[in-house]
């Protein structure tokens, strides 16, 4: 009598052994997506100072990304910037060390943190689509200690003068759900639909 059991076909793979490999696959896959989202995070920010001050409102607001581990006081690195100042569009995060024209002298660190200091004395700098320039800093060394924007448009200043005025400044991690429990249940999905398939 002829066996009703499918012969084995040297090299190829069996339907359990074929699962084994695209399960082994998913899971190695998950794990380099989750080491590669480890070593950013997101951060909504928003500089305000309201309408019926001296030289108008600002209104600056965007997304951070920084490193994803504080240092001992809780800083952690901006490594990006994107957003606009009063509708104007941010082109680029400086370089720690840099100083905006019209502030010569003052260098960045592009730390923050949250808490009612998000920044140290020396701030953030980004350049804007329109030529203008933003430091973004918290006057630490000011009573009581104020957020700040000093504002300056390189080369001359003689139709928009550089201001330095305060504001308030709030960041906030923008919180997401962690990826690998939705993967986990999508393996999970799939490797009992295929059970259930090959019993």
């Amino acid at each position: 009598m002829q066996s009703l059991r499918r012969a084995s076909v040297p090299g190829q793979r069996q339907p359990l052994d074929r699962l084994r490999f695209g399960v082994q696959r998913a899971v190695i896959a998950v794990v380099l997506c989750q080491a590669g989202a480890a070593h950013a995070l997101q951060w909504s920010w928003r500089f305000e100072r309201p309408a019926g001050e001296a030289y108008g409102p600002i209104l600056a607001l965007g997304v951070l990304s920084t490193s994803d581990s504080p240092d001992a006081s809780g800083f952690y690195t901006i490594l990006n910037a994107s957003g606009n100042r009063n509708g104007v569009a941010i082109e680029e995060l400086l370089p720690i060390g840099s100083s905006i024209p019209g502030n010569a002298g003052y260098a960045s660190d592009n730390l923050l943190r949250e808490g009612s200091v998000p920044m140290t004395s020396h701030g953030f700098n980004v350049r804007f689509s329109d030529g203008s320039f933003s430091n973004f800093f918290t006057g630490t060394f000011l009573n009581p200690i104020q957020d700040m924007d000093f504002h300056s448009l390189p080369p001359s200043f003689a139709t928009l003068p550089d201001t330095e005025l305060t504001g308030q400044f709030r960041a906030s991690p923008i919180r997401v759900p962690a990826p690998l429990p939705a993967v986990g249940l999508g393996l999970a999905l799939a490797w009992s639909r295929r059970l259930r398939r090959h019993r």
